[in-house]
C-alpha cells in the first residue's frame, strides 16, 4: 500500500517540524518545501495527495502558489490545505479562489491539522472552480 504524499509548504522550521512529526505518526508520507519556488518544482517531481500551503512565503507567495499548483495537471483536483497566520479576509478569500480547499488559522495545534487534512484526504475530489472553509 502507498502512503499518502502530502506537501508541507512553510518558511517557518519549526511549524514544518510539528507538521512533520504529526503527519507521520499517522502514517502519512511527507515533502517539505521552505518556498514556493521550490515547492513547485517538489509538486512536480514528486506529485502529494494534499498540499499544506502558507501565505506568507519567500519568492511566490502562498496565493500565487494556490493558483501556480492548479496548473500542474496531477494537482488539478487535489485538496490544497492554507495554513496561515494572516487573518485577512481578502487574502483568505483569494486563496480560496484560486485554488484552495480550505484553511486554518495559526496558532494551530497538531491534531486540529491531522483532523483537517484527513477530512480533505476524505472528501470527494474537487471540481473545478469549487471551494469551502
Amino acid at each position: 500500500m502507498t502512503l499518502q504524499r502530502i506537501l508541507v509548504v512553510d518558511d517557518d522550521e519549526t511549524f514544518r517540524l510539528i507538521a512533520r512529526e504529526a503527519l507521520l505518526r499517522k502514517g502519512y508520507s511527507v515533502v517539505e518545501a521552505s518556498d514556493g519556488s521550490v515547492a513547485l518544482e517538489t509538486a512536480r517531481r514528486f506529485p502529494p495527495d494534499l498540499v499544506s500551503v502558507d501565505i506568507m512565503l519567500p519568492g511566490v507567495d502562498g496565493v500565487a502558489l494556490c493558483r501556480e499548483l492548479r496548473e500542474i495537471e496531477s494537482l488539478k483536483y487535489a485538496p490544497i490545505l492554507v495554513v496561515t497566520a494572516l487573518n485577512d479576509p481578502k487574502v483568505l478569500n483569494d486563496a480560496l479562489r484560486f485554488g484552495a480547499d480550505a484553511y486554518l488559522l495559526k496558532p494551530i495545534e497538531a491534531p486540529i491539522y491531522v483532523d483537517k487534512i484527513q477530512k480533505l484526504l476524505a472528501a470527494p475530489p474537487r471540481r473545478a472552480g469549487s471551494t469551502g472553509k
